[in-house]
This record gives C-alpha cells, sequence and structure tokens, in this order.
C-alpha cells in the first residue's frame, strides 16, 4: 500500500475513533428504525421515513464518492475541493438511474 494511502487511513481511522461519529449515527439510526418498527406507525413515520432514506443514502453516496476522490490520487488535497465532484457524481448517477428505468 502506497505510504500516502496508508498515512491517510490511519489518520481517518483515528479521527473516527476519537469522534466515535460514525458509532454515534449507525446507533441513532438503528434506535430511530426499531422505534418506527415497533411503534403504532405515526405521522412522522409514515410521512417523513421516505425522506430521511433518501437523505442518509444520498449522504453515504456522496461519502462513499468523496473517500474515493480524496484517498485514491497520491497527492494531497482539501476536503473542499473535492466535494463538488462527488455531489456532482452522486446526482448525475442519480438522475442517469431514473431515465435509465424510464427507457
Amino acid at each position: 500500500m502506497p505510504v500516502g494511502i496508508k498515512h491517510a487511513l490511519i489518520e481517518t481511522y483515528e479521527d473516527v475513533a476519537r469522534n466515535h461519529t460514525s458509532q454515534m449515527a449507525a446507533a441513532l439510526s438503528y434506535c430511530f428504525v426499531l422505534w418506527c418498527h415497533f411503534s403504532q406507525p405515526s405521522f412522522f413515520c409514515r410521512r417523513l421515513w421516505p425522506y430521511i432514506h433518501w437523505s442518509v443514502a444520498v449522504g453515504f453516496s456522496v461519502l462513499a464518492v468523496e473517500t474515493l476522490y480524496f484517498l485514491a490520487p497520491n497527492v494531497k488535497q482539501r476536503l473542499r475541493a473535492t466535494l463538488p465532484g462527488a455531489i456532482l457524481a452522486v446526482s448525475c448517477w442519480i438522475a442517469l438511474s431514473y431515465l435509465l428505468g424510464l427507457y
């Protein structure tokens, strides 16, 4: 593994380990899903869940593409420099998938 990628992965892992951000998000989303499943379907669950579901899915897709854009090249980059490309890539991916479905 090239030194730059290894260093970036180590930094990312240490940051996640310090902040526990991903674990907290996963635990909260799991609790939310359980709450919606076992409680009576309320207005909140029935109406807002599709929006929350798609927002989380698109957010994680952007995060995955951003990780590729950030870690794959062997140059030091800023997150703000690669984020617009990741958002554009996921937006085009969703739009083209929708258009393919219409075809």
